[in-house]
């Protein structure tokens, strides 16, 4: 039987953020894991435990918003309390930073922090929900504000709370109804196959032939006719990836039987067999 995902952790929420706040469909495993300094395969588990809670669709690759904001307002703070520690410097957070404090103005309740050095006031100590979050948000303001507003909902009152939730529903508005954004960002095709060999990595050690990135993979080699000419004048870490893969793959005693369960069959089977081997030889010897 297979085993079904763990509860939530309190990082799962993170990457949904971000997913969030990202220009739709722009982003990849590989950016989330750079942008918020955890491993793909995190990326990758907390995707699939939001997916089983029903806050994240997989088939679609979004956030799912009305799911997200429930819990956010009724299970946030009994699903990931806090509380302050002692005193510390860091970066502030729930109404000690906007946009709670510019809501609050003189109410607002004792100055508090995450725990960072390169902080630049004292505070109380929360700890925040992923031991990246103050190195994470120093690069995107908005997902700052947004974990400072959830640390409102793990930490407040009934009149903070309220604000956050108030505060928190218009970032996490469909996209429709938010700001205009800047033109979705399209990822090349040498930048798509990257992204997939992240996420096959991250999968673990799984069977290759149940491999839906695998699949991507191969169908990305088949059909695509200036391909390695592409990612041979790619950026340096996208040829790095994919070349560091094909030489792993080409190295696997089966990989030729992973490319026949994996590639379609159809007119001229064996010749596009045969292309697809030649293209991943090529790319194996990309440095």
């Amino acid at each position: 039987m297979a085993r079904s995902p763990t509860v939530l952790k309190p990082q799962d929420l993170v990457v949904l953020l971000k997913i969030h706040l990202e220009p739709a469909g722009s982003w990849t495993f590989a950016g989330l894991s750079e942008s918020l300094e955890i491993s793909a395969s995190e990326v990758h588990g907390a995707l699939k435990r939001a997916g089983f809670a029903q806050l994240y669709s997989q088939a679609r690759r979004q956030v799912r918003l009305h799911n997200l904001r429930e819990f956010l307002e009724y299970g946030m703070r009994y699903a990931f309390p806090a509380q302050p520690g002692p005193m510390a410097r860091g970066v502030p957070t729930a109404w000690s930073t906007e946009p709670l404090l510019g809501r609050l103005g003189s109410a607002a309740g004792p100055l508090l922090v995450w725990p960072d050095p390169r902080g630049e006031v004292d505070g109380l100590s929360i700890r925040p929900l992923y031991r990246t979050v103050p190195a994470a948000t120093r690069r995107d303001p908005r997902l700052y504000e947004t974990l400072a507003l959830l640390d409102g909902l793990r930490l407040g009152r009934s009149r903070e709370r309220a604000i956050a939730v108030e505060e928190l529903s218009i970032r996490l508005a469909p996209v429709t109804t938010r700001e205009i954004r800047p033109a979705v960002t399209v990822l090349s095709l040498p930048q798509k196959m990257a992204d997939r060999i992240v996420a096959l990595r991250a999968r673990g050690p799984r069977s290759p032939y149940e491999s839906k990135e695998l699949e991507d993979i191969v169908n990305m080699l088949d059909s695509g006719g200036r391909l390695v000419d592409e990612i041979t004048a790619s950026d340096s870490d996208t040829k790095k990836t994919i070349s560091d893969w094909a030489r792993g793959f080409l190295s696997d005693p089966e990989h030729t039987y992973l490319l026949e369960e994996h590639l379609p069959r159809g007119p001229g089977f064996e010749a596009r067999l045969d292309l697809v081997m030649s293209r991943l030889t090529r790319l194996s010897t990309e440095r």
